[in-house]
């Protein structure tokens, strides 16, 4: 009965899989639509200061969309056991750098700034992972700053690895149960819970989990979020 029991659960686990694979993979031509004829419009030197701005927030929440639902196919190929990491040796900075550039004009349409600390910090990731990893958890704290806060993300090397993190100095301080529930994948009921949870962040975790590391909610001078990966083979 065990036998028959374990076979069912797998079963159901590879129907769910398919069934969000299949799901994201018929609303990519929409969303692919959407958001070319954003950039079309907003490219059109013809149009007003307001349309061509709200032309550019059409294209940032298609490209929104398009991240969450990939985030969404690889949380449920985590859940599963499915989902799969290429690791090399690279530099966090090197990567994390750019991906936090890339992210300046969004942050300023927000009236937020991000501040980067880098120093080179070796450790074994993927680096398509890593970058979207990143890019969650950039997207997240921008979504939850305040207008005229800098966030700060930093780089650096620590024992046995790489450590990258977070820290809003404006917001208040994590409650031991958001620390405990940070990175889970459903957001809970209140604000403050929502600041330590969703889909972005559930695929940061399953993406660092994937790469060997582990992910991390405490408080430096205000909150942080962020993780950490090896530098040496598991």
């Amino acid at each position: 009965m065990l036998a028959a029991a374990r076979l069912a659960s797998q079963q159901h686990d590879a129907e769910q899989e398919k069934l969000v694979a299949v799901a994201g993979h018929d609303l990519r031509s929409p969303l692919t639509a959407l958001l070319l004829g954003a950039r079309y419009v907003g490219r059109d030197p013809s149009l007003r200061d307001g349309t061509r701005q709200a032309a550019a927030e059409l294209e940032e929440a298609a490209e929104e969309v398009q991240r969450k639902l990939v985030d969404l196919i690889d949380v449920t190929r985590a859940m599963h056991g499915s989902l799969r990491a290429n690791l090399g040796l690279i530099d966090l900075a090197e990567v994390a750098t750019p991906v936090a550039a890339s992210m300046k004009q969004r942050a300023a349409r927000r009236g937020v700034r991000i501040e980067v600390h880098a120093k080179p910090t070796m450790a074994r990731a993927d680096p398509r992972l890593l970058e979207r990893a990143l890019r969650d958890l950039i997207d997240h704290a921008l979504h939850h700053a305040a207008p005229g806060s800098a966030p700060v993300l930093s780089i650096k090397p620590v024992s046995g690895g790489g450590e990258v993190g977070l820290r809003d100095g404006k917001a208040l301080e994590l409650e031991p149960d958001l620390i405990a529930h940070a990175f889970d994948v459903a957001p809970g009921e209140t604000a403050a819970s929502r600041r330590v949870s969703g889909l972005g962040l559930a695929f940061v975790r399953a993406a660092v989990t994937t790469m060997g590391g582990k992910v991390w909610a405490r408080n430096e001078s205000g909150p942080a979020l962020g993780f950490w990966l090896p530098a040496g083979e598991p």
